[in-house]
């Protein structure tokens, strides 16, 4: 492996500065419309902005997934980097620096699976070089301080958004407040063949989803049945803790 780059804010790229701009954008416009929305399914607008930005922020993420995975069948790692790099246009526009670090660090994964890939291909392994070399390293080869793509720390709260420590061959429950007006999504990121499970059930215990990708990336969408609550339910089938980053559209309830 040519460099270890700690990833942990933005790329100068234009790609990423339109993807930006885009979120960006969209939050303005859900600004000047989500009081009619709110009306409708009851949510205070704020409530609304933070389930539409999740709504943003995890089909940019699984875009990127969809397109590393493409790119991986294909054994073509230039590729596979280009579409990790995707990430970073929301690695710090909406969180915590702990939440924008995990996602960097699964970023980071994905980049040294695309050298291994590459292997002794001198020419993909230069394209790799190049590629990383439009990021704007700091001397300790780290990308540049958190904040500058926008204002948006804190912008999702714990209700929201969770990141812990997942103990070795343990579960952890968490209740969620869903509603039949809105389509509910659960997104949870993890190492690779970590075998971190995720499950989702309904109050009276039926599943609605389930995702046990070895990629790390899970992701349940469900139309919920009705008003009330859903369980989520995340395992941990290796011997050794696993760090999880969990985003979801839904409010997370206390006391879980």
């Amino acid at each position: 492996m040519r460099i270890d780059i700690e990833l942990t804010s933005s790329i100068n790229e234009p790609r990423v500065a339109r993807g930006v701009g885009l979120l960006l954008c969209c939050a303005a416009f859900i600004s000047g419309c989500v009081s009619h929305s709110a009306e409708k399914t009851g949510e205070s607008p704020r409530d609304e902005r933070e389930r539409t930005l999740v709504d943003r922020t995890v089909s940019v993420l699984e875009e990127a997934s969809r397109a590393f995975e493409i790119a991986r069948a294909a054994g073509d790692a230039p590729a596979m980097v280009r579409a990790a790099l995707q990430r970073l246009e929301v690695s710090n526009t909406f969180l915590s620096e702990s939440a924008a670090t995990r996602l960097s660090e699964k970023t980071l994964e994905m980049i040294r699976l695309a050298r291994i890939v590459a292997a002794d291909n001198t020419q993909m392994q230069t394209e790799i070089d190049q590629i990383l070399s439009a990021i704007d390293l700091d001397p300790e080869q780290r990308l540049s301080h958190l904040g500058k793509l926008g204002n948006f720390t804190g912008a999702l709260k714990s209700q929201r958004l969770t990141t812990y420590t997942l103990a070795a061959t343990h579960s952890r429950h968490f209740r969620v407040g869903v509603s039949s007006d809105n389509g509910a999504i659960v997104y949870v990121e993890a190492p690779a063949s970590s075998g971190v499970t995720l499950r989702v059930v309904e109050e009276n215990e039926t599943s609605v989803c389930s995702d046990s990708s070895r990629h790390g990336m899970l992701i349940c969408r469900w139309r919920p049945s009705n008003d009330g609550i859903a369980k989520i339910i995340l395992h941990n089938a290796s011997a050794f803790e696993v760090p999880v980053l969990m985003i979801t559209n839904a409010s997370i309830l206390p006391g879980d």
